[in-house]
């Protein structure tokens, strides 16, 4: 990812340590924004709890892992 791009700010709304991924309030989005554990660990995250506020950059999953092709989710991760 480019460094570039912009950062959106969001809070998490739901994150399952076990299941390893969670969900992302953003803001100015209508929908939640998927956020994977892979993605912590990238970014020396270690665990995120409900209320966490985050920045992040808005990238695509790895194709496996695409619903759609319009998927989206959270990357380069940092606590706000």
């Amino acid at each position: 990812m480019s460094n570039n791009v912009a950062k959106v700010t969001g809070e998490v709304i739901w994150f399952d340590e076990t299941k390893g991924y969670g969900f992302l309030e953003v803001e100015g989005r209508e929908d939640n924004l998927f956020v994977h554990k892979r993605q912590l660990n990238e970014s020396g995250i270690q665990v995120l709890k409900k209320g966490h506020r985050v920045r992040c950059q808005v990238g695509q999953p790895p194709a496996k892992y695409r619903k759609t092709p319009n998927d989206t989710c959270a990357v380069s991760i940092e606590l706000a």
